[in-house]
């Protein structure tokens, strides 16, 4: 309840709040008042700013975690933890059945006749902090430190374990059970189709790597979970008709990336992120690097295994001499194209977004078209991984690094790409 009112015996208007009944503890009161002003007008004028204050003590009224507070104020094997334990709780808007529950169990607490009531989320935080367990927060922050992620990839971190954490009731994800990980799985699957299920699973498997190869955990409980699923239908190629009214499409649009990603066979980051400086009209290459500047980050989705350069084919070069004749001339380290998402340092976002309605298939199909003939025409695989940087299963780096092709002969296997 929010209203603005007079109080009797008091001049002018006041902001009156009630208090979520679990922070009553904290805040000391059913409700928070506050004066708005002397007139309604004056009143009306100050209220969002109020608001926004007392929204900011509730968030951290919410916040307080009386497990962390208590475990930093003394040792568990002191005699005062549990008193300064109930202290914090209480303070924390906890009642005396939350204390008991969670101190001496449901079990124990109905067996003298008590209030019974549990609290899973303090209960995994004690756990966990008994055990010396950290948070999927923290985990995320060193393993962020550590591999130094992809803007993306750290979002996507972030999102499946943040799902997880809400359907446990806990951030402490390291006290979980191989049970507790069936069971979100049978929810997983409710909701989403198999191969969905298959990459959130493969994604916390990845984490528990991380998480047991660090002290965490010791087992991987997602171990397994992913071999009876469905595996996803293969998709048919692109019929020939359809991706020749893709080319005539991208002619009519002025598409230079549609002809840039056909013809060399990279991934939307791969020109969506390319500066003028890359492209070298002279020597007809165009170069994939990572590169930092004005508060922009261009990273290839392998890092620096995927730099690479790579030949222009005829086909081409004439696309950029009609396209994009400012490549002939500009050498410039500024970006192509401004399309550029912040958050997740992400290159090409609104071209990959309008790209189905205007082709009738994906980006990422356009990759794979590339792939797909290249490898009917006997490319080697060692070339084509030159080329387009798609990884062949079983392929040794070593053996790839004495049979590497020369520009000549990418240049070569590019032209069949005309």
């Amino acid at each position: 309840m929010t209203k603005l009112t007079q109080i009797k015996g008091r001049a002018g208007y006041y902001l009156i709040v009630a208090v979520p009944r679990a922070l009553r503890g904290a805040i000391k009161s059913s409700k928070i008042v506050k004066k708005a002003g002397n007139t309604r007008a004056e009143a009306l004028r100050n209220r969002p700013e109020l608001l926004l204050q007392i929204e900011q003590r509730l968030r951290e009224a919410a916040s307080v975690d009386p497990i962390g507070k208590t475990f930093k104020q003394v040792r568990p094997d002191e005699p005062a933890f549990f008193d300064e334990l109930e202290r914090n709780m209480r303070a924390a808007g906890h009642s005396e059945a939350e204390y008991n529950t969670l101190v001496y169990g449901a079990e124990a607490v109905r067996e003298q006749g008590l209030e019974v009531a549990e609290v899973p989320a303090l209960e995994a935080r004690l756990k966990a902090a008994e055990k010396g367990i950290s948070s999927y927060l923290q985990w995320m922050e060193r393993r962020r430190v550590e591999e130094l992620p992809a803007a993306s990839t750290y979002a996507n971190w972030k999102s499946r374990l943040k799902l997880l954490s809400e359907w446990l009731g806990s951030e402490y994800l390291g006290g979980m059970t191989k049970q507790q990980a069936v069971q979100y799985k049978a929810v997983l699957l409710q909701k989403s189709a198999h191969q969905s299920v298959r990459t959130s699973i493969n994604c916390l498997k990845a984490f528990w790597n991380w998480a047991r190869d660090n002290g965490e955990v010791t087992v991987n409980i997602w171990e397994g979970l992913t071999r009876k699923l469905a595996t996803s239908e293969k998709k048919e190629a692109i019929p020939l008709e359809q991706m020749q009214a893709a080319r005539d499409k991208a002619d009519e649009l002025n598409d230079i990336q549609f002809w840039i990603q056909i013809t060399q066979g990279c991934r939307k980051s791969g020109h969506g992120g390319l500066r003028w400086c890359d492209i070298d009209t002279n020597r007809r290459t165009i170069s994939y690097v990572n590169w930092e500047a004005d508060g922009r980050v261009r990273r290839l989705k392998g890092k620096a295994k995927d730099e690479r350069v790579v030949p222009i084919n005829k086909l081409l070069m004439s696309k950029l001499e009609l396209m994009l004749p400012e490549a002939f001339t500009n050498n410039s380290t500024d970006w192509i194209w401004d399309d550029y998402k912040t958050a997740l340092e992400s290159w090409a976002v609104r071209w990959a977004e309008r790209f189905t309605d205007r082709y009738g298939f994906s980006s990422h199909n356009l990759r794979s078209y590339v792939v797909t003939r290249l490898m009917n025409e006997r490319v080697s695989p060692f070339v084509l991984y030159e080329i387009t940087r798609h990884s062949i299963p079983g392929m040794s780096e070593v053996v790839s690094g004495y049979v590497r092709p020369t520009t000549d002969e990418l240049r070569s296997v590019v032209e069949i790409l005309g």
